[in-house]
Protein backbone atom coordinates (compact mmCIF):
# COMPACT_ATOMS: atom_id res chain seq x y z
CA UNK A 1 0.00 0.00 0.00
CA UNK A 2 1.47 3.31 -1.09
CA UNK A 3 1.23 6.51 0.99
CA UNK A 4 -1.56 8.89 -0.14
CA UNK A 5 -2.51 12.60 0.03
CA UNK A 6 -5.56 14.90 0.44
CA UNK A 7 -6.31 17.80 -0.11
CA UNK A 8 -9.23 19.97 1.23
CA UNK A 9 -12.44 20.04 -1.15
CA UNK A 10 -15.03 22.56 -1.69
CA UNK A 11 -18.31 21.16 -1.38
CA UNK A 12 -20.03 24.59 -3.04
CA UNK A 13 -18.93 28.01 -3.57
CA UNK A 14 -20.37 30.92 -1.50
CA UNK A 15 -19.58 34.38 -3.59
CA UNK A 16 -18.98 36.26 -0.25
CA UNK A 17 -16.79 33.15 0.75
CA UNK A 18 -14.81 33.32 -2.59
CA UNK A 19 -14.19 37.17 -1.96
CA UNK A 20 -12.28 36.57 1.38
CA UNK A 21 -10.08 34.18 -0.13
CA UNK A 22 -9.10 36.50 -3.25
CA UNK A 23 -8.67 38.95 -0.26
CA UNK A 24 -6.25 36.73 1.23
CA UNK A 25 -4.45 35.73 -1.87
CA UNK A 26 -4.01 39.73 -2.07
CA UNK A 27 -2.99 39.82 0.92
CA UNK A 28 -0.23 36.87 0.57
CA UNK A 29 1.18 38.23 -2.46
CA UNK A 30 1.98 41.81 -1.04
CA UNK A 31 2.82 40.87 2.53
CA UNK A 32 4.47 37.50 2.09
CA UNK A 33 2.86 36.88 4.94
CA UNK A 34 1.41 33.03 5.24
CA UNK A 35 0.41 33.50 8.93
CA UNK A 36 -1.28 36.46 7.93
CA UNK A 37 -3.81 34.30 5.34
CA UNK A 38 -4.08 31.61 7.99
CA UNK A 39 -5.43 34.27 10.68
CA UNK A 40 -7.86 36.44 8.01
CA UNK A 41 -9.51 32.98 7.30
CA UNK A 42 -9.35 32.01 11.15
CA UNK A 43 -7.28 29.39 11.05
CA UNK A 44 -6.87 28.04 14.56
CA UNK A 45 -7.16 24.58 16.91
CA UNK A 46 -5.39 21.65 16.53
CA UNK A 47 -2.28 21.12 14.46
CA UNK A 48 -2.66 19.25 10.70
CA UNK A 49 -1.77 15.85 10.86
CA UNK A 50 1.88 14.64 10.31
CA UNK A 51 3.65 11.73 8.18
CA UNK A 52 7.09 10.69 8.82
CA UNK A 53 9.63 9.16 7.11
CA UNK A 54 11.22 5.43 7.91
CA UNK A 55 13.48 3.77 5.21
CA UNK A 56 14.17 0.34 4.84
CA UNK A 57 17.67 -0.19 4.67
CA UNK A 58 20.08 -4.00 4.50
CA UNK A 59 19.62 -4.56 8.42
CA UNK A 60 17.67 -1.89 9.85
CA UNK A 61 14.84 0.32 10.03
CA UNK A 62 16.29 4.27 9.56
CA UNK A 63 15.65 6.06 11.99
CA UNK A 64 14.72 2.73 14.34
CA UNK A 65 12.17 4.91 16.06
CA UNK A 66 10.27 7.63 15.93
CA UNK A 67 8.09 9.67 18.03
CA UNK A 68 4.59 11.14 16.70
CA UNK A 69 1.15 11.78 17.71
CA UNK A 70 -1.84 10.59 17.73
CA UNK A 71 -3.54 10.75 13.78
CA UNK A 72 0.27 10.86 12.52
CA UNK A 73 0.89 8.46 9.76
CA UNK A 74 4.07 6.61 9.26
CA UNK A 75 5.30 6.03 6.12
CA UNK A 76 8.07 3.55 5.38
CA UNK A 77 9.95 3.19 1.64
CA UNK A 78 12.35 0.30 1.06
CA UNK A 79 15.38 2.00 -0.18
CA UNK A 80 17.06 -1.13 -0.52
CA UNK A 81 17.04 -3.74 -3.01
CA UNK A 82 15.82 -6.38 -1.24
CA UNK A 83 12.40 -7.33 -0.28
CA UNK A 84 11.48 -5.90 3.33
CA UNK A 85 8.47 -6.12 5.67
CA UNK A 86 6.98 -3.41 8.46
CA UNK A 87 5.47 -5.60 10.84
CA UNK A 88 3.94 -5.02 14.25
CA UNK A 89 4.82 -7.45 16.76
CA UNK A 90 1.28 -7.17 18.31
CA UNK A 91 -0.24 -7.75 14.91
CA UNK A 92 -1.32 -4.39 14.46
CA UNK A 93 -0.52 -3.59 10.82
CA UNK A 94 1.45 -5.43 8.38
CA UNK A 95 2.70 -4.10 5.07
CA UNK A 96 3.40 -7.48 3.59
CA UNK A 97 6.50 -7.96 0.74
CA UNK A 98 7.42 -4.60 0.31
CA UNK A 99 9.92 -4.63 -2.75
CA UNK A 100 12.66 -2.10 -3.77
CA UNK A 101 11.12 1.54 -3.97
CA UNK A 102 8.25 0.47 -2.86
CA UNK A 103 5.86 1.92 0.10
CA UNK A 104 3.93 1.82 3.11
CA UNK A 105 1.85 3.43 5.37
CA UNK A 106 0.00 3.35 8.80
CA UNK A 107 -1.96 6.01 10.16
CA UNK A 108 -2.04 5.79 14.21
CA UNK A 109 -5.17 6.23 16.12
CA UNK A 110 -4.23 5.49 19.58
CA UNK A 111 -1.35 5.86 21.90
CA UNK A 112 1.03 4.16 22.76
CA UNK A 113 4.34 2.26 22.10
CA UNK A 114 4.28 -0.17 19.54
CA UNK A 115 7.18 -2.22 18.00
CA UNK A 116 7.38 -3.67 14.83
CA UNK A 117 10.06 -6.09 12.94
CA UNK A 118 10.74 -6.78 9.12
CA UNK A 119 9.18 -10.29 9.18
CA UNK A 120 11.90 -10.88 6.58
CA UNK A 121 15.25 -10.31 8.00
CA UNK A 122 14.34 -9.72 11.84
CA UNK A 123 15.62 -6.14 12.48
CA UNK A 124 13.22 -4.25 14.94
CA UNK A 125 11.67 -0.76 15.28
CA UNK A 126 9.82 1.31 17.40
CA UNK A 127 7.05 4.20 17.12
CA UNK A 128 6.24 5.77 20.14
CA UNK A 129 2.76 7.69 19.88
CA UNK A 130 1.56 10.46 22.20
CA UNK A 131 -1.87 11.43 22.87
CA UNK A 132 -1.29 14.90 20.57
CA UNK A 133 -4.31 16.32 18.96
CA UNK A 134 -4.42 16.28 15.11
CA UNK A 135 -6.57 17.36 12.58
CA UNK A 136 -7.02 14.67 9.57
CA UNK A 137 -8.13 16.60 6.63
CA UNK A 138 -4.17 17.50 5.55
CA UNK A 139 -0.56 16.28 6.27
CA UNK A 140 2.53 17.30 6.04
CA UNK A 141 5.42 15.16 4.84
CA UNK A 142 9.49 15.53 5.99
CA UNK A 143 11.34 13.39 3.55
CA UNK A 144 15.11 13.73 5.34
CA UNK A 145 13.91 13.29 9.23
CA UNK A 146 11.46 12.79 11.48
CA UNK A 147 9.47 15.19 13.93
CA UNK A 148 9.57 14.07 17.27
CA UNK A 149 7.48 15.39 20.22
CA UNK A 150 7.83 15.03 24.14
CA UNK A 151 5.04 14.86 26.48
CA UNK A 152 4.26 18.29 27.80
CA UNK A 153 3.90 19.50 31.46
CA UNK A 154 6.26 20.38 34.02
CA UNK A 155 8.91 17.66 34.74
CA UNK A 156 7.81 16.13 38.49
CA UNK A 157 11.77 15.17 38.63
CA UNK A 158 14.27 17.83 38.42
CA UNK A 159 16.83 14.88 37.17
CA UNK A 160 14.51 13.40 34.51
CA UNK A 161 13.68 16.92 32.41
CA UNK A 162 11.51 16.99 29.38
CA UNK A 163 12.87 15.14 26.29
CA UNK A 164 15.32 12.64 28.51
CA UNK A 165 15.26 8.94 27.80
CA UNK A 166 12.34 7.41 29.61
CA UNK A 167 10.45 11.13 30.83
CA UNK A 168 6.98 10.27 29.10
CA UNK A 169 6.80 6.94 31.17
CA UNK A 170 8.67 8.14 34.46
CA UNK A 171 5.90 10.73 34.54
CA UNK A 172 3.10 8.42 33.30
CA UNK A 173 4.23 6.37 36.69
CA UNK A 174 4.38 9.42 38.73
CA UNK A 175 0.81 11.06 37.61
CA UNK A 176 -0.48 7.55 38.59
CA UNK A 177 1.16 7.35 42.05
CA UNK A 178 3.09 4.36 41.43
CA UNK A 179 6.67 6.19 41.83
CA UNK A 180 7.35 9.39 43.96
CA UNK A 181 10.99 9.63 43.69
CA UNK A 182 13.44 10.95 46.24
CA UNK A 183 12.66 14.15 48.54
CA UNK A 184 15.25 17.44 48.07
CA UNK A 185 14.90 20.83 49.73
CA UNK A 186 12.58 23.14 48.93
CA UNK A 187 10.07 20.55 48.12
CA UNK A 188 11.85 19.52 44.77
CA UNK A 189 11.98 15.73 43.53
CA UNK A 190 14.93 13.53 42.40
CA UNK A 191 14.07 9.85 40.43
CA UNK A 192 17.53 9.00 40.03
CA UNK A 193 16.56 6.89 36.99
CA UNK A 194 20.26 5.09 36.60
CA UNK A 195 20.05 3.71 39.90
CA UNK A 196 19.47 0.03 40.23
CA UNK A 197 16.18 -1.49 41.48
CA UNK A 198 15.78 -3.86 44.82
CA UNK A 199 13.94 -6.65 44.52
CA UNK A 200 11.27 -5.61 47.09
CA UNK A 201 11.23 -2.43 44.72
CA UNK A 202 10.40 -3.69 41.86
CA UNK A 203 7.65 -5.35 43.63
CA UNK A 204 5.74 -2.63 45.19
CA UNK A 205 5.87 -1.18 41.42
CA UNK A 206 5.15 -3.76 39.94
CA UNK A 207 1.78 -4.26 41.89
CA UNK A 208 0.57 -0.91 41.42
CA UNK A 209 1.34 -0.57 38.28
CA UNK A 210 -1.18 -3.90 37.99
CA UNK A 211 -3.39 -2.52 40.41
CA UNK A 212 -3.26 -5.15 42.20
CA UNK A 213 -4.43 -5.34 45.59
CA UNK A 214 -2.45 -4.92 48.64
CA UNK A 215 -4.08 -6.98 51.61
CA UNK A 216 -2.21 -5.84 54.94
CA UNK A 217 -0.10 -8.60 57.15
CA UNK A 218 -1.29 -10.89 54.00
CA UNK A 219 0.91 -14.44 54.80
CA UNK A 220 3.46 -15.36 52.14
CA UNK A 221 6.27 -17.85 53.18
CA UNK A 222 10.00 -15.31 53.11
CA UNK A 223 11.35 -15.05 56.29
CA UNK A 224 13.51 -12.26 54.87
CA UNK A 225 11.44 -9.61 54.24
CA UNK A 226 10.26 -7.30 56.90
CA UNK A 227 7.32 -4.81 57.15
CA UNK A 228 7.81 -0.60 58.01
CA UNK A 229 4.86 1.05 59.53
CA UNK A 230 3.41 1.11 56.20
CA UNK A 231 3.66 -2.30 55.47
CA UNK A 232 6.42 -1.98 52.94
CA UNK A 233 8.24 -3.96 51.59
CA UNK A 234 6.06 -6.98 53.25
CA UNK A 235 2.51 -6.50 52.17
CA UNK A 236 3.73 -5.71 48.63
CA UNK A 237 6.18 -8.74 48.32
CA UNK A 238 2.96 -10.96 49.39
CA UNK A 239 0.56 -9.44 46.90
CA UNK A 240 3.06 -10.85 44.10
CA UNK A 241 3.74 -13.70 45.72
CA UNK A 242 0.15 -14.28 46.48
CA UNK A 243 -0.60 -13.20 42.23
CA UNK A 244 1.86 -15.82 41.35
CA UNK A 245 3.76 -12.86 40.12
CA UNK A 246 7.26 -14.05 41.82
CA UNK A 247 8.33 -17.17 43.53
CA UNK A 248 11.31 -15.87 45.51
CA UNK A 249 14.94 -17.14 45.18
CA UNK A 250 14.09 -20.16 47.42
CA UNK A 251 11.52 -21.56 49.07
CA UNK A 252 11.33 -19.19 52.45
CA UNK A 253 13.85 -16.59 50.96
CA UNK A 254 12.85 -13.46 48.68
CA UNK A 255 16.47 -11.31 48.74
CA UNK A 256 14.45 -8.17 49.03
CA UNK A 257 17.51 -6.06 48.35
CA UNK A 258 19.11 -8.12 46.23
CA UNK A 259 19.04 -6.33 42.58
CA UNK A 260 16.13 -7.29 40.14
CA UNK A 261 18.02 -8.04 36.81
CA UNK A 262 16.67 -7.58 33.73
CA UNK A 263 15.88 -11.16 32.72
CA UNK A 264 13.72 -11.22 36.16
CA UNK A 265 12.04 -8.06 35.25
CA UNK A 266 10.44 -9.56 31.89
CA UNK A 267 9.82 -12.77 33.47
CA UNK A 268 7.77 -11.12 36.32
CA UNK A 269 5.84 -8.82 33.85
CA UNK A 270 5.24 -11.76 31.48
CA UNK A 271 3.75 -14.13 33.74
CA UNK A 272 2.07 -11.42 35.68
CA UNK A 273 0.24 -10.80 32.47
CA UNK A 274 -0.67 -14.81 31.62
CA UNK A 275 -1.86 -14.39 35.03
CA UNK A 276 -4.21 -11.18 35.69
CA UNK A 277 -4.70 -10.73 32.05
CA UNK A 278 -4.93 -13.87 29.49
CA UNK A 279 -4.33 -13.47 26.32
CA UNK A 280 -3.01 -10.08 26.11
CA UNK A 281 0.14 -11.54 25.35
CA UNK A 282 0.46 -12.98 21.75
CA UNK A 283 2.59 -15.38 21.14
CA UNK A 284 5.47 -14.64 18.79
CA UNK A 285 5.79 -16.25 15.10
CA UNK A 286 8.21 -19.26 14.41
CA UNK A 287 10.94 -16.96 12.99
CA UNK A 288 10.81 -14.28 15.69
CA UNK A 289 14.22 -13.62 16.89
CA UNK A 290 14.80 -11.46 20.27
CA UNK A 291 17.50 -9.10 20.97
CA UNK A 292 19.06 -11.06 23.95
CA UNK A 293 18.05 -14.28 22.15
CA UNK A 294 16.51 -17.40 24.57
CA UNK A 295 19.88 -19.28 25.05
CA UNK A 296 20.89 -17.65 28.28
CA UNK A 297 18.00 -19.31 30.22
CA UNK A 298 15.51 -22.10 29.71
CA UNK A 299 13.08 -19.95 31.84
CA UNK A 300 13.83 -16.36 31.42
CA UNK A 301 15.27 -16.34 27.98
CA UNK A 302 11.93 -17.79 26.11
CA UNK A 303 9.77 -14.86 28.13
CA UNK A 304 12.21 -12.30 27.36
CA UNK A 305 11.10 -13.23 23.56
CA UNK A 306 7.44 -12.86 24.36
CA UNK A 307 8.54 -9.44 26.22
CA UNK A 308 10.14 -8.07 23.33
CA UNK A 309 7.88 -9.49 20.51
CA UNK A 310 4.80 -7.36 22.51
CA UNK A 311 6.39 -4.16 22.90
CA UNK A 312 7.30 -4.32 26.48
CA UNK A 313 10.55 -3.25 25.69
CA UNK A 314 10.05 -0.41 23.63
CA UNK A 315 12.01 2.26 24.38
CA UNK A 316 14.90 0.28 26.12
CA UNK A 317 18.25 0.13 25.24
CA UNK A 318 18.68 -3.44 24.34
CA UNK A 319 22.25 -3.83 23.03
CA UNK A 320 25.93 -2.55 23.62
CA UNK A 321 25.93 -1.95 27.79
CA UNK A 322 22.14 -3.44 28.14
CA UNK A 323 22.71 -6.10 26.03
CA UNK A 324 23.40 -9.02 29.23
CA UNK A 325 19.97 -10.10 30.62
CA UNK A 326 21.56 -11.06 33.73
CA UNK A 327 22.75 -7.44 34.63
CA UNK A 328 20.86 -5.12 36.85
CA UNK A 329 17.57 -2.84 35.35
CA UNK A 330 17.82 0.72 36.15
CA UNK A 331 14.92 2.44 37.99
CA UNK A 332 14.54 4.33 34.48
CA UNK A 333 14.54 1.33 32.10
CA UNK A 334 11.60 -0.75 34.90
CA UNK A 335 9.58 2.50 34.75
CA UNK A 336 9.81 2.34 30.92
CA UNK A 337 8.66 -1.45 30.88
CA UNK A 338 6.40 -1.51 33.35
CA UNK A 339 4.60 1.62 31.33
CA UNK A 340 4.77 -0.36 28.44
CA UNK A 341 2.58 -2.68 30.55
CA UNK A 342 0.53 -0.58 31.07
CA UNK A 343 -0.42 0.84 27.54
CA UNK A 344 -0.62 -2.78 26.48
CA UNK A 345 -3.60 -3.48 29.50
CA UNK A 346 -5.09 -0.23 28.44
Amino acid sequence: MGSTSSKPRWSRRVPALEGRIRAAIVLLAVCGSFVAVLVSLGAGGPRPAATVQVSMLANSFSPSMVTINVGDTVTWTNTDSATHTATANAGLWDSGNVQAGGTFSHTFTQSGTFTYFCAIHGFQGTVVVNSGSTTSSSSTTSSSSTTTTTTQGTSTFVDVPQGSAFFTAIEGLAGAAIINGYDLPGGLKEFRPQNNVARAQFAKMIVGALAIPVVPNAPMPFTDVGRDANGYPADFVAAAYNNNITQGQTPTLFAPFANVVRGQVTTLVVRALQQLFPGDLQDPPAGYQNTWGTAFSNIHGPLARIAEYNGLLAGLPLTGASSDPWGPMSRGEVAQVLWNTMQLID
